[in-house]
């Protein structure tokens, strides 16, 4: 099994880390992915030998991840071993029924895993080889996002009517969109999800990007059309720009002033005002902060008008 490449993924980094590190030891080679949709971008970018898939993950499902694969003529192939707590008869047979080649529950015993994954590389097909033009239809695109907006790759992705998963670099981390037909399905990065997390990468002009075809069906949480989602992310964006004009310029941290009480505040200014102890910039409340951005900046905005907040050299 030396130098086989495995997918472990898993919501919690203690258990990727201790599986990944076991793996290795074992001479596999190994990547990780925290979630769903990062499962599959990783999965269509570095083609593994095998998947170890957890169920219960964030944005797709394990059962939703394994249908997508096994429903795509370049990843059906590929192993997928469920490694979860769900120890129910009920989930070992939906996860059968997505396509699972094992099923493993925790805890589970170092030696039975090894032997698992290796029956299960074993048993794995060749799989066929790809006709010239089959790679010209799976090839992806990539480039960087100061050349090419999102807004315009939606744009040109709709007109050509893919499927596929559109992946972001940016400094502030990595998002994701997946795409059905030409329309945005779903989408990802931080904590923001779907519809939110479109508005929040809209504005990105920094990092690149890379397409990858992926012709299997896929759940689509986005409601809204493609042109409404650019229409209202980029009023958004304009929102967003004129209440940072209230505020100081750059990434200045704010915190509460001194002495300042919070009394009679709405819980929801309250919150924002919490959120800035200590010294922190709008980018890293936002991440903290469970509620639209767009209100947050308001927010803090009004906050800092009334002295509530103060410029601050933060920790």
């Amino acid at each position: 099994m030396a130098h086989e490449k495995i997918l472990v993924v898993d919501d919690n980094a203690s258990v990727c880390e201790l599986v990944a590190a076991r793996l290795k030891e074992w001479g596999l080679e190994v990547t990780t992915a925290a979630n769903g949709l990062e499962a599959l971008a990783v999965t269509k970018r570095n083609r593994p030998d095998l998947v170890l898939l957890d169920i219960m993950l964030p944005w797709l499902s394990g059962f939703e991840v394994a249908r997508v694969l096994k429903a795509d003529a370049d990843t059906r192939h590929i192993p997928i071993i469920f490694l979860t707590v769900k120890d129910r008869v009920q989930d070992k047979v939906l996860g059968f029924e997505a396509g699972a080649d094992d099923y493993i529950t925790k805890p589970f015993n170092w030696d039975e895993l090894l032997a698992r994954v290796g029956a299960a590389l074993r048993r794995a097909a060749a799989p066929p080889k790809e006709t010239a033009a089959r790679e010209a239809q799976t090839r992806g695109i990539a480039g960087g996002l100061a050349d090419v907006s999102l807004a315009n790759l939606i744009q040109f992705i709709e007109v050509d009517k893919k499927s596929g998963i559109l992946t972001l670099t940016h400094p502030k981390g990595s998002g994701y969109v997946l795409f059905s037909e030409g329309r945005v399905a779903n989408a990802v990065i931080g904590r923001f999800r779907g519809e939110a997390a479109v508005y929040h990468m809209l504005g990105w002009q920094e990092g690149g990007f890379t397409f990858e075809p992926w012709y299997a069906p896929v759940d689509r949480v986005v409601v809204a059309g493609n042109q409404e989602l650019i229409l209202t992310g980029l009023q958004r964006q304009a929102e967003m720009g004129r209440l940072r004009a209230r505020l100081p310029a750059g990434e200045a941290r704010l915190a509460p002033r001194p002495g300042e009480a919070d009394e009679g505040r709405d819980p929801e200014a309250r919150q924002i005002w919490e959120a800035f102890q200590g010294g922190r910039t709008i980018g890293e409340v936002m991440e903290k902060v469970d509620l639209d951005e767009v209100r947050i900046v308001e927010l803090a905005a009004d906050l800092y008008e009334r002295g509530l907040l103060e410029v601050s050299g933060g920790p």
